[in-house]
């Protein structure tokens, strides 16, 4: 049985990135990332959803 591998958010993002960017396809990045293609899709979509956190006040650095 093999154990569960474990993404910090930084490779997590990294990963959804190259998704993103369309260069690379689910496929391609399940084997390079050995993830399940279920687990990009949910990392994506979390992704997407909490893009307005980026902006959000607490990271605004407007002058």
């Amino acid at each position: 049985m093999s154990k569960r591998r474990r993404f910090i958010p930084e490779e997590k993002a990294k990963i959804v990135l190259e998704l993103l960017s369309g260069e690379h396809t689910i496929a391609e990045l399940t084997a390079k990332y050995d993830v399940n293609a279920n687990q990009l899709e949910k990392w994506g979509k979390e992704f997407i959803n909490n893009a307005d956190v980026a902006f959000g006040k607490e990271n605004s650095k407007e002058t």
